[in-house]
């Protein structure tokens, strides 16, 4: 399950749309998908969220998460 927290920026709880970021911003999915299809049309609606507005990504399973939310760091 993932949640979206609208704010400036927006927090995204996203559990295990992806194992990381960087898998995330590669296009790639990590295998944890029964639909291949499902998970890169998911990643893609992602990419474009935070294309749309300032979002700070943060995967269940990232060790970054904790450096990303002391930056304030958003997805690009």
């Amino acid at each position: 399950m993932s949640v979206l927290v609208r704010g400036a920026p927006s927090w995204f709880l996203a559990g295990d749309t992806s194992y990381n970021e960087g898998l995330l911003r590669a296009g790639k999915v990590d295998g944890v998908s029964p639909d291949m299809a499902l998970a890169l049309e998911t990643g893609k609606k992602i990419r474009e969220l935070a294309r749309a507005e300032p979002l700070i990504y943060l995967p269940s399973h990232d060790s970054d998460n904790l450096a990303r939310i002391g930056r304030g760091a958003v997805l690009q």
